[in-house]
């Protein structure tokens, strides 16, 4: 087997070639690379083309590592066709306005069929109808997986449906008909691993550490401390030396050094460099000791001294790089942000700090065209300003002169948007470094901040804070409209807000999507296209004389209604059709769900219960629940 290297062109997927009927065209996909939101490195779709590949270089740090070097007599010519088609799914999937980080989980998922189809079913990639079989047979393999405890159900549903609307759209599926014959697999909520809340005293022990080690990395390299550097931590401390072995303390080097690493000039215990005669009494080798524990003594000292002259030399970048992580780690627990949302958070130096509640502070800036604000507790300020300095130190340190997003990654020589792996590379890291166990995730660090919010705020303050008021919701609707949806939007949210929630004791006819006040009276709230409709559980939306509950009841309606249109977008027959018909639903929707989370008569608790309900087991409704089923039973969905 001869293995070939090809010469690839690279595209960002806002860059890729359409014509003017807006078809993608690729002369050559086999040897495209595309950037996708999330990766390091562009990703070499178009070696997809070779049923038989491997990567050129195991080293993850560098762009080699996703280059695949491939077989040329396995080249398909079938799935030049796909790889073409598929690109352009991916480009839709951004205008559409899904989420960076969606997009890279998707990818990554499809990636899994891709690797599968080369060993068990080569062809899957030729046809449509080869693409629908390969389907039926990698469910069967999934839910064989399943049966053998081998893989989670909910993990076989989701990886079945990335296939499922990937290729929906690829073979534009409008009825539904695709996977008439393909078993569904169905989530189970018992199978879901609900995201724990840190103890207290864990969080207390994790903020403590990222704390300090915040501090301690950002003074060093901002104030250009010199080599080699104590770190103080509450278990004990640590030298900094620029090696490839940076850290190491009393807690953990021998552990380091057991497997004969060569760092014997290093006093990791006193931080400072051995003489001569200790590194002999070191060393092993035949030839003359005296002579090697010298050059290696001089050798160690140069290295030091190189650092020690180079705001920018590697290891201060990594150590800088380690602060940053550490920020970002003490920025999701001040805001309670997911990973996802703080790292699509753009950025803008000329930003602005607005004092909107007592204890919090807003940070308002324009990022591109858009505004954008969020919310930190008053006393991270200080340190958010900090984090700023290392942030510029990093982005100089690179080489570039600005970056559009607040937070990023560093490889070691370049930096790029952050990857959804922040707390496994981070926590792996500490533990490596510092011998320090405890992990908290992103995830249970939202958690946190929600259950300290319900303590200690109103249920308003803790929406706004989380992100999810509806006047964030007016402003990112109207950053990408024109005047009039805005204006619309707005007069909607207004009212919404003044009048739409009302209290269980007053008068209401229960409807699918909530309460109406008065039946088969359809009037519209505003001058917004979608006419009301009494025959249509969606127009009730846009009526005056809808109402809703703030109750468990009503919650789950309009969050059932959502997931409904989530289900069946692919129905839609166009981009256009959709933004102008559907999205104006789902932005009601979510609005109403966000004002009756914030009429404090709904418990956080109650809310997550059903907002899981809903995606993880498709506790819909009765209404919704039926009409789910009818679609399932017609494979609509």
């Amino acid at each position: 087997m001869a293995w070939m290297e090809r010469n690839t062109t690279v595209y960002k997927l806002s860059d890729l070639p359409f014509d003017t009927q807006g078809k993608l065209t690729l002369i050559a996909p086999h040897l495209v690379r595309v950037y996708i939101p999330g990766y390091k490195f562009p990703m070499d779709v178009g070696s997809w083309c070779y049923s038989v590949r491997r990567r050129k270089s195991g080293d993850n740090t560098r762009e080699e590592s996703v280059i695949n070097l491939v077989d040329t007599d396995s080249y398909r010519t079938g799935r030049r066709t796909f790889i073409t088609n598929y690109l352009d799914y991916l480009s839709q999937h951004i205008r559409l306005g899904k989420s960076p980080a969606s997009l890279k989980t998707s990818v990554g998922q499809f990636q899994r069929f891709v690797n599968w189809c080369d060993d068990s079913y080569v062809q899957g990639l030729d046809s449509q109808k080869h693409y629908i079989d390969a389907v039926g047979v990698f469910t069967d393999y999934l839910i064989d997986l399943v049966r053998k405890s081998q893989m989670n159900i909910n993990t076989a549903a989701t990886l079945q449906l990335v296939l499922f609307t990937a290729g929906r759209n690829i073979y534009s599926d409008r009825y539904g008909d695709l996977f008439r014959g393909v078993r569904k697999i169905s989530r189970s909520f018992r199978a879901v691993n609900i995201t724990e809340t840190p103890e207290q005293k864990q969080a207390r022990s994790a903020l403590k550490f990222y704390t300090s080690l915040f501090h301690q990395l950002c003074d060093f390299v901002i104030d250009f401390e010199r080599f080699p550097k104590r770190l103080e931590f509450e278990h004990g401390y640590y030298w900094f030396f620029p090696t490839q072995m940076p850290f190491a303390g009393p807690s953990n080097i021998e552990k380091k050094t057991q497997n004969g690493k060569n760092y014997k000039a290093y006093d990791y215990i006193n931080g400072t460099i051995f003489g001569a005669e200790e590194i002999a009494r070191k060393m092993t080798q035949h030839r003359s000791q005296a002579q090697n524990a010298k050059v290696a003594r001089n050798r160690a000292l140069k290295r030091i001294d190189k650092a020690n002259n180079d705001g920018y030399s590697i290891h201060r970048m990594r150590a800088a790089s380690m602060a940053f992580q550490a920020f970002m780690m003490l920025f999701s627990s001040s805001t309670g942000m997911s990973l996802g949302q703080f790292a699509s958070l753009e950025w803008s130096d000329d930003y602005q700090v607005g004092i909107d509640r007592q204890g919090f502070r807003s940070i308002k800036y324009r990022a591109g065209a858009r505004p954008v604000e969020f919310y930190i507790e008053a006393r991270f300020l200080n340190l958010f300003k900090k984090a700023l300095r290392l942030r510029d130190h990093l982005i100089k340190g690179t080489g570039r002169e600005s970056f559009n997003y607040l937070f990023f990654s560093f490889n070691g020589k370049d930096i790029y948007p952050l990857s959804m792996n922040l707390s496994t590379d981070f926590h792996r890291r500490l533990e490596i470094c510092f011998d320090f166990k405890t992990k908290i995730t992103t995830r249970m660090w939202r958690a946190h901040k929600s259950n300290w919010l319900l303590e200690k705020a109103d249920l308003s303050t803790t929406a706004t804070l989380l992100q999810n008021t509806p006047e964030t919701v007016i402003k990112h609707y109207s950053e990408g409209s024109d005047q009039q949806a805005s204006k619309e939007l707005t007069d909607f949210f207004t009212k919404f807000k003044n009048d739409t929630i009302i209290s269980n004791e007053k008068p209401t006819n229960s409807i699918a999507t909530g309460q109406c006040v008065e039946l088969h009276s359809p009037t519209p709230s505003s001058s917004s296209h979608i006419q009301p409709d009494c025959k249509t559980p969606e127009g009730c939306l846009f009526c005056k004389n809808f109402r809703v509950h703030a109750d468990t009841i009503d919650y789950r309606k309009i969050l059932s209604l959502k997931y409904i249109l989530e289900q069946s977008k692919h129905l839609a027959f166009n981009d256009h059709h959709f933004e102008e018909m559907l999205q104006p639903v789902v932005d009601a929707i979510n609005s109403i769900a966000s004002q009756i989370e914030a009429s404090g008569k709904l418990s956080k608790v109650d809310a997550q219960e059903i907002q899981s309900s809903i995606k993880d087991e498709e506790l819909l409704s009765k209404y919704w629940a039926k009409k789910l089923k009818l679609m399932d039973d017609l494979e609509l969905i």
